[in-house]
């Protein structure tokens, strides 16, 4: 997380002049500083009238309600625009102000230029609360809010970083983590190692919390390239599902009985259906008359795939069959016999241990 400056200032840092440049279809403004973004979306149709019974909002993190808002059947996707922007005046325990937002946003508004969705932005606002809340390593802060009838403006923490593959992080190379392969080559013995007890460390969480990511890229996931440390940088498709895993409980007599994940986000073009495609829960999975459905253990399988395997030529001979096993066992197709990525952090940080110390 970045350190900024004291709130005390952030007013007398709202003059700065918004000049921008397109990275990664983004509009960047600078000031020498830290790098924050602002999420902008605004209400530009409606399917029928709506009475305005929402007033503005000051969403604050430690707050603990159980619903953020009430979704809007009747909204259409809306426009909406990102700014990067540095904020000067805020640390974690602070929160800007509705006030604040709107003159960061009329200031820079021109140079916006991303889409979102109204749906899209509240999913977003709500999964960072409750990640907040079960203080869930290696996200964004969200670090202000504004929600009226007319418009959402939230501010999050831009993370520094690399991502975890260029582009739209779904290609192939991002499949078998070329990049990252390549820049491990480069690093001491020990570094993927060390690499695998952050990636079933980091996973390990969905585990905990019971929350499953639906839209994986190498886009949404950034690491620090000198502590290996990972982060979400695009949470508004995580589902929390509780008890049960998601499509999981209708009767079944076979495995195309069973629903399975559909849509863009599961094309031939998609990453997830080149990491998943072994996993048999992501096709569909009948056990004991029931469907297995969708939990956290499928990402096991597949980032085990992506960001695991890959690394196994670097491995030094001596820790090779460990890490092997840790691998193949997270590999496994069959989600019953899956290790657990909680089982799987634990060996791999001993394993990362004992090498550094032989």
């Amino acid at each position: 997380m970045l350190s900024v400056p004291r709130r005390s200032r952030v007013r007398d840092r709202l003059n700065w002049a918004c000049f921008s440049f397109v990275l990664f279809a983004v509009t960047i403004v600078y000031n020498g500083q830290g790098y924050y973004e602002i999420k902008v979306l605004l209400k530009q149709e409606i399917l029928k009238e709506i009475k305005d019974t929402q007033r503005t909002s000051h969403i604050k993190v430690a707050e603990k309600k159980e619903k953020l808002f009430q979704t809007r059947n009747d909204v259409k996707p809306v426009i909406g625009n990102m700014i990067k922007l540095p904020l000067a005046g805020v640390n974690d325990s602070e929160w800007l102000e509705c006030n604040d937002l709107e003159r960061i946003y009329n200031k820079c508004k021109n140079d916006t230029i991303a889409t979102f969705s109204y749906r899209s932005a509240i999913r977003e606002i709500a999964n960072l609360r409750k990640m907040t809340s079960l203080v869930w390593k290696g996200i964004p802060s969200l670090l202000g809010a504004c929600v009226t009838s007319q418009k959402i403006i939230y501010a999050v923490e831009r993370i520094q970083g690399k991502p975890l593959c260029e582009g739209n992080g779904t290609d192939t190379a991002c499949a078998v983590s070329q990049n990252l392969f390549n820049f491990m080559q480069s690093q001491q013995k020990a570094t993927p190692l060390l690499w695998l007890s952050k990636v079933t460390c980091f996973f390990r969480q969905f585990e905990q919390h019971r929350a499953f990511m639906e839209d994986v890229s190498g886009s949404n996931f950034y690491y620090d390239p000198k502590t290996f440390d990972i982060y979400i940088v695009d949470a508004d498709s995580l589902i929390f599902y509780n008890n049960s895993a998601l499509l999981s409980g209708t009767s079944c007599r076979s495995d195309a009985e069973c629903a399975h994940p559909l849509g863009n986000l599961w094309g031939p073009n998609a990453l997830n259906h080149k990491i998943y495609f072994t996993c048999r829960e992501a096709r569909g999975f009948c056990k004991k008359n029931l469907c297995w459905g969708i939990d956290a253990s499928l990402h096991n399988c597949g980032v085990s795939r992506w960001l695991i395997s890959p690394m196994r030529s670097l491995i030094d001979p001596r820790a090779y069959p460990t890490f092997r096993e840790i691998m193949h066992c997270l590999m496994e197709k069959f989600p019953q016999k899956r290790c657990t990525m909680t089982d799987s952090c634990a060996k791999a940080e001993r394993l990362y241990n004992d090498f550094n110390q032989a």
